[in-house]
């Protein structure tokens, strides 16, 4: 799953939510921070998704867990 959602969202990266105080983007660190439903790394409450990357977001929170 890491290696998938970092290809996958490194190829279509989310947007920032406050583009000026937002931290680098890491695609792999934001796919952990999608998987882990416990830790919070700060990617994803700095990021969204766009298009159809919304719904592969929602298939690793789902897949996190379910893990």
């Amino acid at each position: 799953m890491l290696v998938v959602g970092t290809t996958m969202l490194g190829l279509n990266p989310p947007r920032a939510v406050e583009p000026g105080k937002a931290p680098d983007f890491v695609a792999s660190i934001y796919t952990l921070d999608l998987i882990l439903p416990v830790i919070d790394l700060g990617q994803q409450s700095a990021f969204h998704p766009v298009g159809a990357s919304v719904w592969f977001a929602y298939a690793l929170i789902a897949a996190g867990l379910l893990l």
